[in-house]
């Protein structure tokens, strides 16, 4: 009986982390066809659209236009507007879809660990490191620095 609770819950840690990245991808990818970036600059932009979802930062909203400034790329009014939307839409939904990853690692942690389940459920070291790996929030750089240093720094938008 606790393995077979066990295994449901690694299977929701296991949905919920690839919903997460789903949707992180699906934003990504849809914020990319709105600017029809060359092909040229496609990896990069990538990378600084997905920063940008990942972001807890409204700064970091401005990554994308900064990014086309500085390889000419033309963006309209209304595309902008566009991104923009999609950019607060793609925070909220992986916001969302973080926050289901988290409470199944929690739910999974707090069952493995109580008695007597802890006795019953094997688990090797691979199998504990993709947990552990699934149920680290993403997060931006400056983010993960403000909590490993407990010391917050003033978002510069003109970097």
């Amino acid at each position: 009986f606790p393995v077979t609770i066990t295994l449901a819950q690694r299977t929701q840690i296991d949905k919920a982390y690839k919903d997460s990245e789903a949707k992180l991808s699906g934003y990504t990818l849809s914020i990319m066809d709105m600017v029809q970036v060359p092909k040229m600059y496609v990896k990069d932009f990538k990378e600084t659209v997905t920063a940008g979802i990942k972001s807890r930062s409204e700064n970091d909203k401005n990554l994308i236009m900064k990014f086309a400034q500085e390889h000419n790329i033309p963006i309209s009014d209304k595309i902008y507007l566009d991104i923009m939307a999609a950019m607060k839409a793609g925070r909220d939904e992986f916001k969302n879809a973080q926050s289901m990853t988290q409470e199944a690692c929690a739910t999974y942690k707090a069952f493995s660990k109580s008695i007597p389940q802890k006795f019953f459920i094997s688990t090797d070291s691979d199998e504990e490191d993709l947990i552990k790996k699934q149920c680290t929030v993403v997060s931006d750089a400056q983010t993960r620095e403000a909590f490993d240093t407990g010391i917050a720094t003033k978002n510069d938008i003109n970097k």
